[in-house]
């Protein structure tokens, strides 16, 4: 048995690849979007993926969290999604709220009704196309809000995934990301809709996976954007997934969950670009070669991980 368990995940956003998307801010000078291939493009993205977790012993053991809202997964790549299923990954929802939804326009009630409507919306549609509840979501650059987890426990997920243990940034829509105060080894832990950073909490209606590692190399949440300090506190980002083995042996961590982008294997017309799809290949050969983790979905986690002191009062996972 091994020592370690790695839940890959994939945050399915538009990325650059998309013309007139939301995320255009961020988009590197010279991308030349496909405006009639774009999501032709995109689902080559996913497949090459697919198969790169084959090749390296992953298999179909990644959770993979639509954005509906942004990509419109339900009209434009549902063969794509019934395909991610087939090939027995789970499906998860990623809703990117904040930059829309800020503090000053959650007060007003239509706004709230509108966060309601697009975060319900987007559950419904994925669950139609592929015949069973979706219980795991993460929100965009990892917001945490009450309001919205309030949102999550209504339409009945069941895990979340938005805590970065021992980070301290402001993300790309804004909003500081502070989660230093919990441990980089922290298991995952219970809780409701206000208390997610509370990493020693037992009971809840979400089971809280953390992430340990994002993005393949660069990315903006690591380093484009960010000074080295706000507010007087020294920042502290997001460790690339090139970095996981090394930090999983020094810190103890056990329990590990990555998640990178489709479209960081993209070229600048929106291809695969071969050289960053081997970067990928390699470093997951890599982790796996170095730690010889268990793989698996979020819900194979939840399930073999909810009568821990949620329930039972066990103490031992069995995987």
């Amino acid at each position: 048995m091994s020592q370690y368990v790695i839940m890959p995940t994939m945050d399915c956003d538009p990325g650059d690849s998309f013309p007139n998307s939301r995320f255009s801010k961020f988009t590197p000078p010279g991308w030349r979007a496909d405006r009639e291939n774009c999501y032709g493009q995109y689902k080559a993205a996913v497949e090459r993926i697919m198969a790169i977790l084959n090749d390296v012993g992953i298999g179909s053991k990644m959770t993979w969290f639509l954005n509906e809202r942004d990509v419109g997964w339900s009209k434009n790549l549902r063969s794509l999604i019934l395909e991610l299923q087939a090939a027995g990954h789970e499906i998860g929802i990623h809703t990117h709220v904040g930059g829309t939804f800020n503090e000053s326009r959650l007060a007003d009630p239509g706004m709230r009704q509108s966060a309601w409507d697009i975060m319900c919306k987007a559950k419904a549609v994925i669950e139609g196309i592929i015949g069973r509840e979706c219980i795991s979501h993460r929100f965009g650059c990892y917001h945490q809000e009450v309001f919205f987890y309030d949102i999550l426990k209504q339409l009945g997920y069941k895990i979340v995934s938005d805590v970065n243990p021992g980070v301290y940034l402001r993300d790309m829509e804004g909003y500081i990301l502070d989660n230093e105060n919990v441990p980089l080894n922290a298991a995952p832990w219970w809780h409701d809709t206000g208390n997610w950073s509370d990493y020693n909490s037992k009971n809840g209606c979400f089971l809280h996976i953390p992430v340990t590692a994002s993005a393949l190399g660069e990315d903006a949440l690591l380093n484009t954007l960010q000074s080295t300090e706000i507010n007087g506190r020294k920042l502290k980002n997001i460790t690339p997934i090139n970095g996981i083995a090394e930090k999983a042996a020094a810190h103890n961590i056990k329990y590990i969950c990555w998640h990178i982008h489709p479209h960081e294997i993209q070229k600048m017309d929106g291809g695969i670009d071969e050289a960053k799809a081997q970067d990928l290949r390699e470093c997951l050969s890599g982790i796996d070669r170095k730690l010889k983790p268990a793989y698996m979905t979020f819900s194979e986690f939840y399930n073999g991980y909810r009568n821990i002191n949620n329930t039972s009062g066990g103490t031992d996972f069995k995987h």
